[in-house]
């Protein structure tokens, strides 16, 4: 722990004489001591100290000594003792008496218009600025504490449309693995861009069904987030012990719109009213562990369709060019991998164009693509899979056997596939040179020639082949097999 001062600043200051408001900081790590002046407002009051739950509060007067020029600088300094705490920090400013515009003066008593840096709290369009030097947010919520008794958030996904700009989104507040809780506080926490609609909190159906709101829409006093605060009570019907006190279920929807319709992630947190975890009680008063889960408004893009991949195609020996047919919604793309018979792919490249290349593949190896389209905030589906497998050209092919069994023709059978060939070329002849030769090709390990001279021998001799780049590449020749036509 330690004594840290934290200045107050002004600037622009259009005549302000006297200054009523309130500051409030993460209590959590401050503790308040005292208020030391700084330049023309010399007469400093600390008028009251309020406790906000988690948040402190002090209200606090200026008045400016008569005779002295209206000047900028430092109001006062704030002196708390401060944990060694990077989030130990003032969060927020306001006017006195309920955040109000007319608690600022000037020497004729006129009203002086006031605004606060880094959005804590605006009021109108105002040249004279208070100001935090360093504001930082508070601590966020915890999301998940231990416990069998959950409170849950519930999230709404929506795609973005002009047209949805003043729509509005109801979450739901619910409990489940109630270890007989009875009563409790606790607060929800929402992202900046989210207004609460006030009207709009409805109790649960469920045992909670006498809801106390403790002070809900601090917003815009904090900078980051606004908080609603609750009280749950059993309903004022039962007496005695609680029957229902296990029963799980909806305690409450809350209901916001956005402040700025756009693409983006909303969440709305939990935390106990005080962030103390003795804020959840079953019947007899004792503590009931208790964890939540947050949940929030997604607003993403409209869905990509699934990319089709249209080729794979060998462009070196060892370098695959991956193409597919671009999608509407589709801001890039990812390509994902795999080896073999394997299952598992791997995410390799991410791209904003229709293409890809994969280098360094190995001889004789199936690889495997399939490709998703990324849109704002959402993903295709996976596209079909379309493998490739780059030929070994020093693996020779295998003459199983060549066999004639009709008159002019022979039957040449490959002994087993080679990875990676498109195909087989047969040369033949009938002498060892291969001179005036002929040659044939076969996808498959079977190859019938015809139209061959009886009663002669024949020389004949296999090699794969593939395509590289739309040209063919071939393999080393097989060792030759003879055979003597019908």
């Amino acid at each position: 722990f330690e004594e840290v001062k934290v200045p107050v600043a002004i600037s622009g200051n259009a005549g302000l004489n006297y200054a009523k408001f309130t500051l409030k900081f993460n209590k959590n790590d401050l503790s308040f001591n005292r208020v030391e002046t700084g330049n023309i407002f010399d007469n400093v009051y600390v008028s009251s100290r309020l406790d906000a739950n988690r948040l402190g509060e002090i209200n606090v007067s200026l008045e400016q000594n008569e005779g002295n020029t209206i000047k900028n600088g430092t109001i006062m300094y704030l002196v708390f003792t401060a944990q060694l705490n990077e989030n130990a920090d003032l969060i927020a400013f306001g006017g006195g008496d309920g955040y109000v515009t007319n608690n600022f003066f000037n020497a004729n008593g006129e009203n002086v218009p006031c605004s606060f840096t880094n959005g804590y709290v605006s009021i109108g369009e105002a040249t004279t600025r208070i100001t935090d030097p360093d504001p930082n947010d508070v601590t966020p919520y915890p999301t998940t504490n231990s416990g069998t008794t959950k409170f849950t958030i519930s999230s709404v996904n929506d795609t973005f449309a002009t047209s949805k700009a003043s729509k509005q989104y109801t979450l739901y507040v619910s409990v489940s693995g109630n270890a007989g809780l009875k009563g409790a506080k606790f607060s929800v926490k929402y992202d900046s861009n989210l207004q609460f609609v006030g009207s709009s909190v409805v109790e649960g159906s469920n045992v909670f069904n006498r809801l106390e709101s403790v002070g809900y829409n601090f917003n815009p006093t904090e900078n980051i987030k606004g908080i609603l605060e609750y009280n749950i009570y059993p309903s004022e019907s039962y007496s005695g012990t609680l029957k229902d006190s296990t029963e799980n279920g909806k305690i409450v929807s809350i209901t916001f719109k956005l402040k700025k319709y756009a693409i983006g992630n909303y969440p709305v947190e939990f935390g106990g009213l005080t962030y103390n975890p003795k804020d959840f009680q079953n019947v007899a008063g004792s503590y009931v562990p208790c964890s939540f889960q947050a949940g929030g408004i997604k607003i993403t893009g409209a869905k990509p369709a699934t990319p089709k991949i249209s080729s794979v195609t060998l462009t070196k020996k060892t370098v695959a060019k991956i193409t597919w047919k671009k999608v509407a919604n589709a801001k890039s793309y990812q390509v994902y991998q795999s080896v073999g018979s394997s299952k598992s792919y791997k995410k390799i490249a991410t791209v904003k164009t229709n293409t890809y290349t994969v280098k360094k593949l190995k001889a004789a190896k199936k690889y495997n693509f399939k490709v998703r389209a990324i849109g704002t905030g959402t993903v295709s589906g996976y596209s079909a899979i379309k493998s490739v497998t780059p030929l070994n050209y020093k693996t020779k092919a295998v003459i199983k056997s060549a066999k004639s069994t009709k008159k002019k023709t022979a039957k040449v059978t490959i002994k087993k596939k080679i990875a990676g060939a498109t195909g087989y070329q047969i040369q033949y002849a009938n002498n060892k040179k291969f001179k005036s030769s002929k040659k044939t090709t076969t996808k498959t390990l079977t190859k019938t020639i015809k139209k061959l001279t009886s009663k002669k021998t024949y020389y004949v001799r296999v090699r794969t082949f593939n395509k590289v780049n739309g040209k063919v590449k071939y393999g080393k020749w097989s060792k030759v097999k003879t055979v003597k036509v019908k």
